[in-house]
């Protein structure tokens, strides 16, 4: 058997009209209620499984796909009386193919667009919940004299004081120095505003 595009009789770049436009053709050739006697309800069959496919373009996709595994890989297709890819012996031929679609709907399920919005800020609510009650936890083990805060020695006053980026003593001592020192909260003069 040949690909759906050898039996619509069209080129794997045809587009939709050309798809369509031959369908209608091969249709009013096959089908049981116009051709008469010479209808072939198989055919017919076969040529309107073909137009489904290709006319869908998510599934004309993966069917191009597939033909392209057919063509790397040489295994013979065949079409015979399915509504979509595969056949008869589909699972023969591809014994993951099972699995592998199912896995396809989840992930299509969740990469669409509306789906994101509503999954994305809920993997993000989850994720910052998770961590502020972990990091909260580490906290209530701690008693609040050891908890170190980000700090600079003033060398006018020899105290441990709050960064303050107006200070020009502070912006000399960041001139000389480029990070901060770690000190227990307790040691740390507090700044008045």
């Amino acid at each position: 058997m040949g690909t759906h595009y050898d039996t619509l009789g069209v080129s794997k770049d045809a587009s939709l009209d050309d798809i369509k436009k031959a369908f209608r053709q091969r249709s009013k050739e096959t089908h049981p209620d116009v051709a008469g006697p010479g209808a072939n309800p198989d055919k017919f069959k076969r040529i309107s499984s073909a137009a489904s496919v290709l006319t869908n373009l998510r599934q004309r996709q993966l069917y191009d796909q597939e033909l392209k595994e057919v063509m790397r890989y040489g295994r013979p297709i065949d079409h015979s009386g399915s509504a979509g890819f595969g056949g008869a012996n589909a699972g023969a031929r591809h014994p993951n193919q099972g699995a592998a679609r199912g896995m396809q709907g989840v992930l299509q399920t969740i990469y669409r667009p509306f789906n994101l919005f509503l999954v994305a800020p809920l993997v993000l609510f989850s994720a910052v919940t998770a961590a502020n009650y972990f990091l909260k936890t580490d906290e209530l083990s701690l008693d609040n004299s050891s908890k170190k805060v980000e700090a600079w020695r003033n060398p006018q006053t020899g105290q441990w004081e709050q960064p303050a980026p107006w200070d020009p003593a502070y912006k000399e001592y960041r001139k000389k120095h480029s990070r901060l020192d770690l000190v227990p909260r307790d040691q740390v003069r507090t700044r008045e505003i």
